[in-house]
């Protein structure tokens, strides 16, 4: 193209020839870019804390969207992060310590190591390096001797807390025999948690009445500790209560049997002022008008009411007998 037809087209743009010759033009953009420029929208989407949604991250393609959605996952990191890092506060509030450190090592996973959250990830640090102290105290009060010491080992690690005095502290108690008890287990920390439940379970069962469940909870204590004293004496306690009751029983029933005897003794009052033939014996009196004795009033009805056939004698003849014993006490 010579000079003078650039001429023509810069002051003639609407002339149909030139427009023939013009070729049209498209301006390329770069499809990719250098690998130190993807570093730097990396370190930026990863510090920046703009707001993106995700219609937006998903518009464009090339490393500009794929810096969108690597900053778009690294905030929805620190907002879980921020979660359970809540979570676990609430955990070791309660006093579950177990809870409470697995939150803090979740938070500290999900918190990526970008420069501008650091202080992040030191605040879920030092919140794990005191929940991880007060939980090897309470491993080492249940025998867990060897995971209380992979915690404050951790804790005393160069990148962690190397100068963390509280850990130190545990870490010498553990190691001394005296303030820890080197014999002491965890099976059987779990024993004397159930012997107590037991112990209380029986008194609970014992104070209701119900001995038989007592009983058995009381046998349980000394299946796990064969040499409990405790439960010895709440055994003979029951054993006393249940003896106290039979013997309540026992009087009882013979009351009740010497009752039914008295009852035997009982005599009919006859309807009528007539005494019928084979009616009761009214009392006898003596001269005086006093009432004999039992004994002396009991001896001759006594011996007539046996008709027993002596020599020469038939049943008819006791029962004769009978009669005149009857009519004789009427006539007196």
């Amino acid at each position: 193209m010579t000079i003078s037809t650039s001429i023509r087209k810069n002051r003639f743009p609407n002339d149909p020839k030139i427009a023939k010759n013009r070729q049209p033009t498209m301006q390329k953009t770069p499809m990719y870019r250098s690998s130190r420029a993807a570093i730097a929208l990396m370190a930026v989407a990863a510090t920046v804390p703009a707001v993106v949604t995700t219609a937006r991250a998903g518009e464009g393609g090339g490393l500009g969207g794929l810096a969108q959605r690597e900053m778009l996952r690294r905030q929805e990191a620190v907002i879980e992060g921020d979660r359970l890092l809540e979570e676990g506060r609430e955990a070791y509030a309660k006093g579950d310590y177990q809870m409470a450190v697995d939150k803090y090592r979740q938070a500290l996973d999900r918190v990526p190591a970008a420069p501008l959250l650091e202080d992040r990830r030191a605040v879920i640090t030092q919140h794990l390096v005191d929940g991880s102290v007060a939980l090897s105290h309470q491993y080492r009060k249940v025998g867990k001797y060897e995971e209380a010491r992979a915690l404050l080992e951790y804790v005393l690690k160069p990148d962690v807390d190397p100068d963390n005095v509280a850990a130190r502290c545990a870490l010498d108690q553990l190691d001394d025999p005296i303030r820890t008890n080197p014999a002491l287990t965890y099976e059987h920390s779990q024993n004397v948690d159930k012997v107590r439940r037991s112990l209380y379970m029986g008194e609970g069962n014992f104070n209701l009445g119900k001995y038989d469940a007592a009983k058995r909870d009381f046998e349980n204590v000394l299946r796990i500790d064969p040499h409990n004293t405790a439960a010895r004496r709440w055994l003979e306690r029951i054993a006393s209560a249940k003896s106290d009751y039979y013997k309540a029983a026992y009087d009882h029933t013979r009351a009740e049997l010497l009752m039914q005897v008295d009852q035997a003794w009982e005599l009919s009052v006859p309807a009528g002022d007539v005494l019928r033939l084979g009616g009761p014996v009214p009392p006898v009196l003596s001269r005086g008008g006093r009432r004999p004795s039992r004994a002396r009033r009991r001896r001759p009805a006594h011996r007539e009411l046996r008709p027993v056939a002596r020599r020469g004698g038939t049943a008819r003849v006791g029962r004769e007998r009978l009669r005149r014993s009857r009519r004789a006490a009427l006539h007196q």
